[in-house]
């Protein structure tokens, strides 16, 4: 009765009957508009039983493959002649959507699915990568349904997917509950004089609803109903510290306490939201894999790299925001609720959330995924510790001495900012010097196994690869084997040695452990901590037991965001980048392509530096440097192994080693294979095989296949994977090699010397052009009136830029034929023009070289008239130039005797180039002079 009674009172206030309508209004509206209820959810594992013929191995995708993923989605991948099959059995009533499709980012996929409920046949369809299907299904318990893939396309791309999904009817009346709850909660607390309180609770509630609903959206009822009773739970507790610490009201202690909690209970949602903002992807298993095994230092790079600086001055301003609030709160005047209330609220609502809690969307992802990163680093502790104990029994022997190895991983570097890999800025003089010389072996294709550190060392480092279907955890590493054969072995790092990760577990197996700095330290940029320092270590390792052998492992911080930290102000040698040099992609940061070039050319100076050294030591020695990834550095997206965010540039890597006299002399045949081997296709989860093989060393932990400097070395292209056998690095989008592959054929074809590289807009661009051989180049000039200069392509690369600019970054007389697209040429410019291309000409003496490429036949007479060569696309009056412009399609209209060069006939990077050029039977005609060849770059957008 009592409560009917101020229920009464409460509305015979208008101004309380107000409040009531306004906050009803906010809560429904906000919680509804929100459509946070699941419509589909993963179906219950324990609701089928499954059968399936076909291997359910993640790390080695050979087939028939039916294999359950960490995500829930099955990956499906039929053989040539045996179908992928699963059958599932169920034992409950449900109605179901089956999605089928093929994995994101291929291009030829294709499989022919055949359905059957109870053994009789239901549905036939083909998917491929623009056409996926979807299958309502009801099931009842004790049915069956069969699922067939059936290889109807290329095996390489057939890589299907399957989703299963219970359907979970949306517009519940019980979902009304929720903001029922709320206006029942903010009405009390209101009165009570909880304003603030309230408040605050609802929006960490919604905020935590909008992180779900970003991140998955398998949110149900009870799980909403969950949060509710959390933040109810955090609520009440903190209406209890208020009251309880009011007598140490002027010392704030309630507030600051309150703030803390607040921001502590915000962090988790935030970053999830924050995440999604700026990748436009949620978190998933991947990423947070990767934040367990990153340490401070990488945090606070990441943060200073990634996330855009007024998300920073949000934060700030919520968090003082927040503190004003509760400040406020607490020098309110209050009515007191009883002690004993509170403490039966905090015990009834952590009581509804204990052992729900953790069966939510964002708690789940993160306990599950903690849980089990945290398991595999036990189970690597425990192997290491098993293998101590001489439980793990293994064979490793060396029988020569004093011979010492030493392994350098970078970081995050990508090859083609490396001046020995062609990038137009020389970044590695001493490197490119000590090639010249013969006395460094440059390895031309080798690539990363995956897009992040710990996913690459964990199979670098140990026996675990792509191929051979070992798992890390259980895997001996090479320094397991190399301290069994006797060798003295050391880990030098200036990435550090802490945390609970893969590095640390396997560093700590070192005999010596050299820490030489902590991530703090680096962050700020000390140099006493940059990667100079393991020169020193190196020296003094060196001069230890030196007639012992030695396997000296050196893990530096290389180019590692931020890029402007990793190296010391002397060597800030680009500090300004044009726009036009490498294009205009959404995400590029000028200062950080600057700064990233600067790590690279400091990267030089180590590496070189510790190649002296070890080349001052006597005796057989060997050293080899690789990275453990790449970096997108044009497009600002780092690196990761997330397949959804994955560009091939991420693995793009160096692989460099050079060998002593004596170690040539001691072991001729390894060193002739090793150095055979520099075009051959090689991943860096081979190191493990390739350094045992260097070494001569003897174990049972060994395959010759796998080794570089072996004769029996054989990773074939086709089979060649990278995100730890996620993708094919043969992929359509891996544009890197299809263009060289592509290349070689063209060279050896009869149209090699009349291939055009079409739009060569940038420095970058046409640089990498000029790398793959390529001397011929078409570029598109729009002429500026005001400026009296040409801008080059056709979007705003950089006003100022022009012609000379450009080709000042070349040996002009090295570039046989230059095509100039004229795109805005009037007869109001047409006398501008002309002048400053013979001004250009009296500069770089292109002339007789140049092809202008223009559109209107009088116009063209005007040019020719003045001595230039001229190409125009009219297919009506071409008798006023030297060339004509078609497309391939238009081949058969000309008869004419004048030269003719048939615009963009096909595409460097088409991984059906080969089987086109059979049919182009145009391409050895008499009259046609020149082939216009489409051209990826990494500086497209």
């Amino acid at each position: 009765m009592q409560f009917f009674t101020k229920l009464r009172t409460f509305f015979s206030n208008k101004k309380k009957i107000i409040t009531f309508f306004i906050i009803s209004i906010l809560i429904f509206t906000s919680f509804i508009s929100l459509h946070i209820m699941a419509k589909y959810i993963p179906i219950d594992k324990n609701s089928y039983t499954i059968n399936r013929k076909g291997m359910n191995n993640p790390n080695r995708p050979v087939p028939p493959l039916f294999h359950l993923r960490d995500d829930g989605i099955f990956f499906i991948h039929p053989a040539s002649r045996v179908d992928a099959k699963a059958t599932f059995r169920f034992n409950t009533n449900d109605k179901q959507l089956w999605h089928f499709s093929i994995q994101k980012g291929s291009k030829v996929g294709r499989i022919l699915f055949t359905i059957k409920q109870n053994d009789l046949i239901i549905k036939k369809f083909t998917v491929d990568s623009k056409h996926d299907y979807k299958l309502t299904l009801k099931v009842k318990d004790g049915d069956s349904i069969t699922v067939i893939g059936n290889h109807a396309g290329s095996i390489v791309g057939d890589w299907g997917n399957l989703k299963i999904s219970s359907y979970v009817p949306y517009y519940q009346v019980k979902i009304l509950l929720i903001p029922i709850l709320w206006i029942l909660f903010f009405l009390y607390l209101i009165d009570k004089g909880y304003v603030y309180i309230a408040f605050n609770t609802y929006f960490g509630f919604m905020l935590t609803l909008i992180a779900e609903k970003v991140t998955s959206p398998y949110l149900l009822f009870s799980d909403i109903l969950t949060y509710t009773f959390y933040f109810f739970f955090f609520a009440f507790f903190f209406v209890l510290v208020y009251q309880e610490l009011e007598k140490f009201k002027k010392y704030k202690i309630a507030s600051i306490l309150k703030l803390i909690t607040t921001v502590v209970i915000y962090i988790i949602p935030t970053a999830f939201i924050a995440f999604y903002l700026i990748y436009k992807k949620p978190i998933n298993w991947n990423i947070l894999y990767a934040i367990y095994q990153t340490n401070f230092n990488e945090a606070i790079e990441f943060i200073k790299t990634f996330v855009p600086t007024y998300y920073l001055f949000i934060l700030i301003f919520i968090i003082f925001i927040l503190a004003y609030f509760f400040i406020r709160q607490e020098n309110r005047e209050k009515k007191k609720i009883e002690r004993s209330l509170l403490i039966f609220l905090n015990i009834v609502f952590f009581g509804l959330i204990l052992g729900e809690f953790f069966k939510n969307g964002i708690p789940v992802l993160i306990d599950k995924t903690y849980t089990e990163y945290n398991n595999q680093i036990d189970k690597l502790k425990a192997f290491q510790k098993e293998r101590k104990a001489s439980n793990t029994q293994f064979i490793a022997t060396k029988k020569e001495k004093g011979e010492v190895y030493v392994v350098v991983i970078g970081e995050s570097l990508n090859k083609y900012n490396m001046g020995i890999y062609g990038h137009f800025r020389n970044t590695t003089p001493r490197q490119l010097k000590e090639i010249k010389n013969d006395n460094l072996q440059k390895f031309n294709n080798a690539y990363a196994n995956a897009g992040s550190t710990m996913q690459v060392l964990s199979f670098s480092l140990t026996e675990a690869n792509q191929y051979n279907n070992k798992n890390f955890y259980n895997s001996l590493s090479f320094i397991d084997i190399f301290n069994k054969a006797g060798f003295d072995t050391y880990w030098l790092t200036t990435q550090g040695i802490l945390g609970n990760n893969i590095v640390s577990v396997i560093a700590n197996t070192s005999k010596h452990v050299v820490d030489l700095g902590n991530g703090i330290n680096i962050t700020m940029g000390i140099s006493s901590y940059f990667d100079e320092t393991t020169i020193k270590a190196l020296k003094k390792s060196l001069l230890n037991n030196k007639d012992k052998n030695k396997l000296i492992v050196i893990h530096i911080f290389g180019s590692h965001y931020h890029y402007q930290d990793r190296y010391p102000k002397k060597f800030s040698k680009y500090k300004n980048t044009k726009p036009y040099i490498i294009g205009t992609n959404k995400g590029l940061i000028l200062d950080d392509y600057s700064g990233y070039d600067n790590s690279v050319y400091y990267n030089d100076y180590v590496v070189s530096s510790l190649l002296d050294v070890v080349k001052n030591y006597k005796g057989a020695s060997c050293f080899i440097y690789f990275s453990d990834h790449g970096e997108d550095i044009i497009r600002h997206h780092g690196h990761t192994s997330r397949i959804d965010s994955f560009t091939y540039g991420m693995v793009n890597i160096p692989l460099t080693a050079w060998m002593s006299p004596e170690y040539k002399s001691r072991y001729p045949k390894t060193y002739e294979t090793f150095i055979s081997h520099k075009n051959r296709l090689f991943s860096n989860d081979l190191i493990y095989e390739t350094l045992i093989g260097l070494a001569h060393i003897n174990t049972n932990h060994y395959n010759p296949k796998y080794d570089l400097s072996s004769p029996k070395y054989n990773l074939n292209p086709k089979e060649a994977m990278t995100l730890h056998g996620r993708l094919h690095y043969t992929d359509p989008k891996n544009f890197y090699y299809w263009r060289e592959h592509n290349t070689k054929i063209l060279k050896e074809s009869s149209i090699s010397n009349k291939l055009v590289i079409n739009s060569a807009d940038t420095v970058g661009k046409l640089n990498e052009a000029w790398q793959l051989g390529f001397r011929k180049f078409e570029i598109n000039l729009k002429y500026l009136k005001d400026k009296k200069t040409f801008q080059i392509g056709n979007k705003k690369y950089d006003a100022n830029g022009n012609l000379i600019d450009l080709l000042s970054y070349f040996k002009v007389q090295n570039i046989k034929k230059l095509f100039l697209n004229l795109v805005n040429i009037s007869l109001n410019n047409v006398d501008n023009i002309i002048n400053r291309l013979e001004n250009i000409n009296s500069k770089l003496n292109i002339k007789d070289k140049t092809i202008l490429i223009i559109k209107e036949p009088n116009i063209a007479k005007i040019f020719r008239d003045r001595g230039w060569q001229v190409a125009i696309n009219s297919k009506i009056d071409n008798s006023n130039a030297d060339y004509l412009v078609i497309d391939k399609k238009d081949y058969n209209i000309s008869k004419s005797n004048i030269g003719i060069f048939i615009n963009s006939a096909f595409n460097l990077a088409d991984i059906n180039l080969e089987k086109k050029l059979k049919n182009m039977h145009f391409f050895n005609a008499k009259n046609i002079n020149f082939l216009f060849i489409n051209f990826k770059s990494s500086y497209d957008d």
